[in-house]
């Protein structure tokens, strides 16, 4: 009995150890990074990794590329609690991002894509979110989005969101951009808020609400 009893306690003594290890020591927050990096067989690259699970975690120089898009970002920052996890809850409290670029790949048409008229309409899954699901904040610096010729670019985003089951709520959508050309001589400036409430089980019915200021 005392021999099983020992074992046990040690055993919670090593899982408490490397638990601690990997939520409140930089050398742990590497080691995720790498067994990311070797799950994505090298379409993830970052060039430095910096604090911990615990506190936050800092990354400059994303880079993720695979066959269909490319993410860049000059640094991104994510705090979240850890223990929320122990109420089923992912409680993001804040993620700030400065200069993201997506670049998506341009659609070749070799002859063989279908007809239009052939795709059947897009469905959208119903989701069940297993955990409840809490975005805080998300903070973006200057988004571009390419594709081919195509470039749009985004001064700011802002967004507060949450999701339970199938229920996603977005508190708060905020989008600024800047320099719209709308004329030779007229250029203007636009933010936009958005909130909304999406049931993704019966149909994706919703409920919205949107704002527009120019400047």
């Amino acid at each position: 009995m005392k021999r099983v009893l020992l074992t046990i306690l040690l055993l919670t003594l090593s899982l408490s150890t490397a638990l601690g290890w990997l939520l409140h020591s930089e050398s742990g927050l590497h080691w995720i990074y790498r067994q990311a990096e070797s799950a994505l067989a090298g379409a993830l690259q970052v060039n430095q990794v910096s604090g911990n699970l615990s506190d936050g975690v800092t990354l400059q120089g994303l880079d993720f590329k695979d066959s269909n898009v490319r993410v860049t970002a000059d640094q991104v920052l994510l705090q979240w609690d850890p223990w929320a996890l122990l109420s089923a809850r992912v409680d993001i409290t804040r993620v700030a991002i400065q200069q993201l670029d997506i670049e998506l790949q341009q659609e070749h048409d070799d002859g063989n894509s279908p007809n239009t008229t052939d795709v059947p309409p897009l469905e959208l899954p119903a989701l069940d979110i297993p955990l409840a699901l809490e975005l805080r904040e998300l903070g973006i610096d200057r988004v571009t989005l390419t594709q081919g010729e195509a470039f749009y670019k985004l001064e700011e985003l802002q967004l507060q969101a949450a999701a339970d089951n199938s229920r996603i709520s977005v508190t708060d959508l905020a989008v600024r951009v800047v320099d719209v050309v709308i004329d030779a001589d007229q250029r203007y400036d636009f933010d936009v808020h958005l909130s909304a409430n999406i049931d993704t089980a019966a149909d994706y019915a919703h409920e919205l609400h949107n704002a527009w200021n120019t400047q």
